[in-house]
């Protein structure tokens, strides 16, 4: 497994913009994994082109998170939007801001955690492991009516593709 970055993007009303999944009805920060020969900034501007088609610039590094008892590092950066208005290119289905205060319940407990982590960051980059629920098990221990956007997941022309070629990643009661 490969190293992982994620960017915190923040509107002008402190809001901040999630990404419905394609794979699993979870929101999650835009980002993704750290390829070979990349610095974790590379990817970071990488991923976020490629998954939501905007520049960005970084504004700091909030947080580096280890996974478990492993090597994998993810670390998260607050960003800005230098050009461009965010659109779903790549490994999701729709995006959304959100008040920091009312997130949706399909959301992983990592990300809840690297949000708090940006509420009470002071300038020193915050180091951790990640600990807390996957994302199959966030979604198993919610009823259907608590994830939000479940009726526009399941009958986006892609999740279908995807459900049709066996690539979903999650338990066949949701569907």
């Amino acid at each position: 497994m490969l190293n992982g970055v994620f960017g915190i993007i923040l509107n002008q009303d402190n809001q901040v913009l999630l990404v419905l999944r394609d794979d699993m009805p979870l929101w999650n920060l835009p980002g993704g994994q750290v390829e070979s020969g990349e610095t974790f900034e590379q990817a970071l501007i990488r991923e976020i082109k490629e998954e939501i088609d905007v520049n960005i610039e970084i504004v700091d590094h909030i947080g580096t998170y280890k996974k478990n008892d492993n090597n994998i590092k993810v670390r998260t950066y607050l960003c800005s939007i230098k050009q461009g208005i965010p659109e779903i290119k790549e490994e999701g289905i729709y995006l959304e801001y959100f008040n920091l205060k009312d997130l949706p319940k399909n959301i992983s407990n990592k990300v809840i955690m690297r949000l708090r982590d940006l509420a009470n960051f002071n300038g020193k980059i915050i180091n951790r492991v990640e600990f807390g629920k996957n994302c199959i098990e966030v979604l198993e221990s919610l009823d259907k009516k608590e994830i939000y956007g479940l009726e526009k997941w399941i009958n986006h022309p892609l999740v279908i593709k995807k459900r049709q070629r066996g690539e979903l990643r999650l338990d066949i009661k949701f569907t």
